[in-house]
């Protein structure tokens, strides 16, 4: 396929980007100077100059490609409205049969509770995740009245290689800053872990065999306790056991994910196995977390 990818030099696109050159697609990337010219070119992709915020060059560059990986992403709210204008613009300049995949959390789902999720259960964001979530709506309901092949690849949490991985990285930040490890209320919370290379391979896999229509592939991996999961911080970072915060300080701790790291967000790999082939074939957690503590400090 020829593939373009946006977000070349994030956590998730580098690794997708990867994935494809390895899997022998002819990959153009966006890029924004000369210094991106340079990692694109070292991936052995094509650099192709083009912003976000220009929509008409986006429809042009897309309308020469078989298939859009979409993979930049910000935290900031400003950049909504920018991207889903991106968004918008691709999809709209794809043929009938053309494949889109991007990717973002598993939040936009809301709590799963005592529930396993496959992907087809409604968005029920919290409030700050209305936009993001209306922009995943519009991804699926594109792909189903344009006869596109467009899938959200949903991660919960995703580790390794590096402070790229938003949670890990927020729980040991904190505790490298305090000297204490913490866990969200009792800790019991369930997030589904995925090493960020099979995210990649499962963006992949979209890209290649996502059937027509517009579909939700949760990156389902083994379900880990917020507080196993800080017990690995504080076992890394060479602290005492862990203790609990609770709901006031969560957010002067960890920030925007204060509120909700003591949600359940566990989901199931079915629908991607069952339509694309994808399991989850990398674990590694404590070695990755390890590895994550050595970064931050070292940093």
């Amino acid at each position: 396929m020829r593939v373009f990818l946006t977000g070349v030099t994030g956590y998730v696109g580098r690794r997708v980007a990867e994935e494809l050159v390895a899997d022998g697609h002819e990959l153009a990337v966006m890029v924004r100077g000369a210094a991106d010219d340079a990692a694109a070119r070292s991936l052995g992709a094509w650099p192709i100059r083009v912003r976000l915020a220009d929509p008409d060059r986006l429809r042009d560059v897309v309308a020469e490609v078989d298939a859009v990986a979409h993979c930049a992403a910000s935290d900031d709210p400003a950049f909504l409205p920018i991207n889903r204008a991106a968004v918008a613009a691709m999809l709209q300049a794809q043929p009938p049969g053309a494949a889109f995949a991007t990717h973002g959390g598993s939040l936009v789902f809301g709590d799963t509770g005592t529930c396993v999720f496959d992907g087809t259960e409604p968005f029920a964001p919290p409030p700050p995740l209305a936009g993001r979530a209306a922009l995943d709506a519009l991804v699926l309901e594109t792909g189903r009245a344009r006869g596109l092949r467009a899938a959200v690849v949903h991660a919960s949490v995703a580790f390794g290689e590096g402070s790229g991985a938003a949670i890990p990285a927020a729980l040991a930040r904190a505790a490298l800053a305090t000297g204490v490890a913490g866990y969200p209320a009792e800790g019991d919370g369930l997030w589904s872990a995925v090493h960020v290379r099979d995210w990649a391979r499962l963006i992949v896999a979209a890209l290649r065999h996502a059937p027509v229509g517009g579909h939700a592939f949760p990156a389902g991996g083994p379900p880990v306790a917020m507080r196993d999961l800080a017990v690995l911080v504080a076992a890394a970072a060479g602290l005492g056991a862990p203790v609990p915060i609770g709901r006031e300080a969560a957010a002067g701790r960890w920030g925007p994910l204060g509120p909700v790291l003591g949600l359940n967000q566990v989901f199931s790999a079915a629908q991607a196995e069952g339509l694309l082939g994808w399991t989850p074939e990398m674990n590694g957690l404590p070695e990755e977390i390890e590895r994550l503590v050595r970064e931050l400090t070292a940093h």
